[in-house]
Order: structure tokens, then sequence, then C-alpha cells
């Protein structure tokens, strides 16, 4: 099994390298510039630091570091990137990997459900979390979750990560017209509850989760393969 995720841990950084420019060794002026760079929001230097730290100078730690800053640059990838990499090695230390996971698995990527699937095998503690309930692994389209989804948010809105309100935010833009006709927790705290996520929200992630859910929304039944070979697109517009 270690054998399989070493594999594939390999692959989509593989996958990933194409969708980054300029994968040379760096120097040290190079390094700090991307570092100001990725700091200020730039994704694509978060990302070659990441994959620097993969391929080139292997340091742990601040490759999981600068995959964490790609996510809050906007990277939906990133999220799965560091994901293979905290998942094999070991998840029990990480616990943003689990709301991580259930991000993905909640907007139908289906690597997020298998590794959610595995993380949850691993460390048997999924029931604590705050997506347990409107995380459905079956489910490939967020519509499906309905009203249940926002209810269960107008009752524990604080509790979730920037990255969680993102989805959360993307998913009622793709349904709104379905969601405000089966909406069952007032309209009025529905309005407000709105305006806190949009506040809180990471919103380049949203942009890029709104993107995705619209090719999810075109291609429902796309393999594994070709939704992390369109995710890994939206890297190169940064």
């Amino acid at each position: 099994m270690r054998l399989i995720y070493k594999l594939i841990l390999f692959l989509i950084w593989l996958l990933f390298a194409f969708s980054v420019h300029g994968h040379d060794y760096l120097d040290t002026t190079e390094i700090k510039e991307l570092e100001v760079n990725a700091l200020n929001g730039d994704v694509l230097s978060s990302n070659k630091l990441a994959y620097f730290y993969t391929f080139y100078e292997f340091d742990y730690d601040k490759k999981l570091y600068w995959n964490e800053k790609s996510v809050q640059n906007g990277s939906i990838y990133a999220m799965i990137l560091y994901s293979y990499a905290v998942t094999y090695k070991d998840p029990s230390i990480y616990p943003d990997v689990k709301r991580y996971l259930q991000v993905l698995s909640s907007i139908g990527i289906l690597t997020g459900k298998k590794l959610l699937l595995d993380y949850c095998k691993k460390v048997k503690k999924c029931e604590d979390s705050s997506f347990n309930y409107i995380v459905n692994l079956n489910v490939r389209d967020p519509k499906e979750y309905s009203s249940m989804m926002m209810c269960y948010v107008s009752e524990n809105l604080h509790a979730f990560t920037k990255e969680e309100l993102s989805v959360i935010f993307a998913i009622y833009q793709m349904n709104k017209s379905f969601y405000n006709a089966h909406f069952s927790c007032g309209k009025e705290y529905l309005s407000d509850n709105l305006k806190y996520i949009e506040n809180e929200m990471n919103k380049k992630l949203f942009t890029n989760i709104l993107v995705w859910l619209e090719f999810n929304k075109k291609h429902p039944n796309a393999s594994t393969e070709d939704q992390e070979r369109f995710i890994a697109s939206l890297e190169s517009t940064g």
C-alpha cells in the first residue's frame, strides 16, 4: 500500500510540475523573491516553492508550509497534494488534512473522497468534524446536499474554516434558486449568514471552486485523471 501511495504522489507531482513555469534549481535570491510574492498572494510562487522543497532540496515541513500557503492563495490542487503527502506520512498530526479532504469531497472531487475514506480508516476520528454530516462520499452533484447543508451551516457557522466557507458559498451561488426555494431555516437568517460567509471566505479559492463546479456540472462522469488534469490547469492562470 505504501509503495502505491509513493507512486501516486510522484505521478500527481509530475502533473503539477507541468502547470508551474520554471522548475530549475532555485538560488537564494530566487527563493527570497518567490517567498515575498507567495506571501503577497501569488499562487504560482507558492507552488514553485512547494515543488522545490519536494524535488530539489527536500524539506517536508517547508514543502507542507508552502503547499498550505498555495491553498490560502486559492489553489484547489494544493489541497490534493497536501492531502496525498500527509495521508501517506502521518495524518493524525496534521488536523488540516481532514478538513481539506472534506472540502474536496463536498465539491465532487474523486481523489478527495478516496483519500478521505483512507484517512478515516487510519485515524478513526471522523465523527467530530463540522463537515461530517453534510459530506456524502457517494454524492457527486453538490446540489444534492440541498437545504440540509445550509441549515447545518446556519447552526454551526463560526466552526468553519475560510476554505470551508468558500465551498459553502460557491455551492450556494451555483444553486441559488434551488436553495432559496427549499431553505427552511428562515430567509433573514440565511441572508445574515451569507454576508458573514462572503466576508470571511477565501475569495481566491472561491473563484477557482466556481470554475471547478462549472466543469463538474458539464462533465459529471469525468474520471479521476480528467478531474485532476483540469484542476491542475487552474494553476497556470494563478
